[in-house]
């Protein structure tokens, strides 16, 4: 916990989580970055840009919801204006494996497109942050 928190608050990293192990891994998931981070989840509006840069996505790809009982909902946990962590509850990697699981074209080009924007977001916050550490 303690080289996680380092890593996200001190370093400004991020953590992008997909939920593969159901109803329990979504709670333990949520309960854990609280802790870490010290701040709650919100939902990771959809005019975010990190929904829309570089790709604009209408709508989150989802694959299936493995957390039964919460919202079809990406979270995520900002520190000081940023998301440290984006959390997507849905199988989002099922869409990057070699044979996309059987999904549909449209759903796992969305996914990546979604992955690709959260890699984006992350890179362009960290250079702000070392370019800032530099001046």
């Amino acid at each position: 916990r303690k080289i996680l928190r380092e890593y996200l608050i001190d370093k400004h990293g991020m953590v992008l989580g997909d939920n593969l192990g159901g109803h329990g891994f979504h709670h333990n998931f949520v309960a854990e970055m609280n802790r870490i981070t010290g701040v709650t989840a919100v939902v990771v509006p959809r005019d975010d840009r990190i929904h829309q840069r570089p790709y604009d996505l209408p709508q989150l790809p989802f694959v299936v919801n493995h957390a039964p009982g919460s919202k079809a909902e990406p979270l995520g946990w900002k520190i000081d204006g940023r998301w440290a962590v984006y959390y997507h509850p849905g199988a989002l990697s099922d869409a990057w494996r070699d044979d996309h699981a059987g999904i549909k074209k449209a759903v796992w080009e969305n996914c990546y497109q979604l992955g690709i924007n959260i890699l984006f977001y992350a890179y362009a916050e960290q250079d702000k942050w070392r370019s800032a550490q530099q001046q």
